[in-house]
C-alpha cells in the first residue's frame, strides 16, 4: 500500500516539474522575428541570415559631409563571379606540368599548366610541311607549258596543211592542254586544304595549354604532374579581389530613388578589438551596379549590390561593411 502511495506522489510530482521546465519553451517559440516573412517568400539563407539578426545595430554616418543615404543596417561583402573561375583543360590528357601553387600571383594571358602534347606537335610538322609544299603546283605548270605547246603545234601545221594531222588527234591535244590547266588550279587548292589543316592543328595544340583568363591569386590547385585529366576537370582555382560586391538591403521607398550607377562610399566596420587596424578608417569608392527587383519582408526591404573597387585589398570576402549612398 506504502509502495502505490510513493509511486503516485513521484508521478503527481514529475508532471508539476515538466509543466514548469515546459512553460518557458511554449513562450519561446510564441516569440516573432523582427521582421516577418510573408508565406513562400524565396530568399536565400545569406538573405534570412541578414535579415534575422542584428536588427537594432544602427551604423553611424561615415561621411557625414558628403549628401546622401547611409544605409542603416550592415553590408556584407562578396567575390564578383566574372572574378573567380576554376581553370580546366578544353581536352582530356596527362599533366605535363602545373607551374604556379597556392598564394601565386598570376598575370591574363599566362600559361599555367600544359598537358603533354608529342603526338599532336609531330602532327602539326606534317601539315605544315604539306602546306609549304609547292611541288604539285611546279610540276603542273610545266605540264600544262607543254600540253599547250603540242596543242598549238598541232593545229599550226594543220593550218599549213589542211588534214595533216586527224580532228580527233587535235582535239585530244586540246583536252591535254586543259587537263593540264586544271591540274594547276587543283595544285592550289590542295595547297589552300593543307594551309587550314595546319592552321588547324595549331588551334588544337592551344588546347593543351591552360591559361590565366584574368589577373588573380592561386588559391587552390586541384592536379599535379603526371595526373591523367578528363575535359573539364578543375585543376586550378583563381581569385581576384580587387574589385568587389558590397550587398545591403534599403527600405522599399528608399530603392525607388537609387538607379545603377549611384556613387557609394565603403567602409570596413570593426570590433573594438581591431580599431587599429591597418587601413581601417579609409573609405572606398563604388557604384551601384544593381537594384533587386523584389522585397523581403512585411516592411518591404530591397537589395542593392555595389561595385568597389578594393584599394589595398582592405576588403575581403565576407567582410561587414557601412556603406552610403550619395545623391
Amino acid at each position: 500500500m506504502q509502495r502505490k502511495l510513493y509511486l503516485g506522489l513521484a508521478l503527481m510530482l514529475s508532471l508539476a516539474i515538466g509543466s514548469l521546465t515546459g512553460f518557458p519553451t511554449v513562450h519561446s517559440q510564441e516569440r516573432q522575428p523582427a521582421i516577418e516573412l510573408p508565406p513562400n517568400s524565396e530568399i536565400t539563407s545569406l538573405e534570412k541570415e541578414y535579415l534575422f539578426s542584428n536588427q537594432d545595430d544602427e551604423i553611424a554616418d561615415i561621411a557625414p559631409n558628403s549628401p546622401g543615404y547611409m544605409i542603416a543596417k550592415r553590408c556584407w561583402v562578396e567575390n564578383l563571379t566574372q572574378n573567380r573561375a576554376i581553370l580546366a583543360f578544353e581536352r582530356p590528357g596527362v599533366i605535363d606540368y602545373i607551374e604556379p601553387r597556392e598564394g601565386d600571383e598570376i598575370e591574363a594571358g599566362t600559361i599555367v599548366g600544359h598537358l603533354k602534347d608529342d603526338l599532336a606537335q609531330a602532327q602539326h610538322a606534317i601539315n605544315v610541311m604539306e602546306a609549304t609544299n609547292t611541288v604539285d603546283k611546279r610540276y603542273a605548270e610545266k605540264a600544262f607549258l607543254v600540253a599547250r605547246e603540242k596543242h598549238k603545234s598541232a593545229v599550226g601545221v594543220n593550218e599549213r596543211i589542211k588534214g595533216t594531222i586527224p580532228d580527233t588527234e587535235i582535239r585530244e591535244l586540246k583536252l591535254d592542254s586543259e587537263r593540264s590547266e586544271l591540274q594547276i588550279e587543283q595544285a592550289d587548292h590542295k595547297k589552300t586544304v593543307a594551309e587550314l589543316t595546319a592552321a588547324e592543328s595549331a588551334v588544337q595544340l592551344e588546347t593543351y595549354d591552360l591559361e590565366a583568363p584574368f589577373t588573380g591569386t592561386v588559391i587552390k590547385v586541384y592536379k599535379s604532374q603526371g595526373e591523367a585529366v578528363g575535359q573539364g576537370d578543375p585543376v586550378i582555382e583563381i581569385l581576384n579581389i580587387d574589385t568587389v560586391r558590397v550587398n545591403g538591403w534599403i527600405t522599399r521607398d528608399r530603392a525607388q530613388k537609387i538607379r545603377r550607377g549611384n556613387k557609394v562610399l565603403v567602409k570596413l566596420l570593426l570590433d573594438n578589438s581591431e580599431e587599429k587596424f591597418p587601413g581601417s578608417d579609409k573609405t572606398l569608392e563604388g557604384k551601384i551596379q544593381f537594384v533587386d527587383m523584389k522585397t523581403v519582408g512585411v516592411r518591404g526591404y530591397v537589395q542593392v549590390y555595389a561595385d568597389v573597387f578594393n584599394e589595398d585589398r582592405l576588403l575581403l570576402p565576407g567582410s561587414a561593411v557601412a556603406m552610403k549612398v550619395l545623391e
